[in-house]
């Protein structure tokens, strides 16, 4: 009897110890499942934000991840590489960008997006102008260039004995 009462005590505490390690467990992964959740609603936010703000190509590959959609997210990410792959893609890409913004602003405060355009302008003229700096400055180099060259040449020329210049 000792020995039967020994055993189910033994039982007893491995069916307690079990349950407590499930409930252990069902705990840690509800966590785990809560913080990832979380997660992903920040992205949807940040999605939406992007998306109010014309940045489509970068909201798309976020709102795939968001609802846990990974092979979705990693093409859109792969189409917006390949829209925005040239420079000439990239540029009117962001003017378009740009002139949605400014139309919203335009709608919402015309006075802060006048500034904003005359600080646009401001900007476009200092990036001109260090472009054309760039330009004389490259233009400079390359003459050095062209005369050390040339004056390198020149000293490689073997001196012309005066004898045969005579003959000439």
């Amino acid at each position: 009897m000792l020995l039967a009462f020994a055993l189910s005590a033994t039982y007893i505490w491995m069916a307690v110890a079990v349950a407590l390690a499930s409930l252990v467990g069902f705990y840690l992964l509800y966590r785990v499942d809560d913080k990832i959740e979380r997660r992903r609603e920040k992205v949807s936010e940040l999605a939406t934000w992007l998306e109010q703000h014309h940045l489509e190509l970068a909201a798309k590959p976020l709102k795939k991840y968001s609802v846990g959609d990974y092979d979705g997210a990693l093409e859109a990410s792969v189409e917006a590489y390949n829209k925005l792959d040239t420079e000439p893609e990239r540029k009117a890409h962001f003017q378009a960008i740009g002139l949605k913004l400014i139309g919203k602003l335009m709608h919402e405060d015309s006075d802060y997006a006048q500034k904003v355009l005359d600080e646009a302008e401001k900007f476009r003229v200092i990036l001109k102008n260090k472009r054309e700096a760039e330009a004389e400055i490259k233009e400079l180099e390359d003459a050095r260039e062209l005369a050390k060259a040339q004056k390198a040449v020149a000293a490689a020329k073997p001196a012309e004995p005066a004898a045969a210049v005579a003959k000439a």
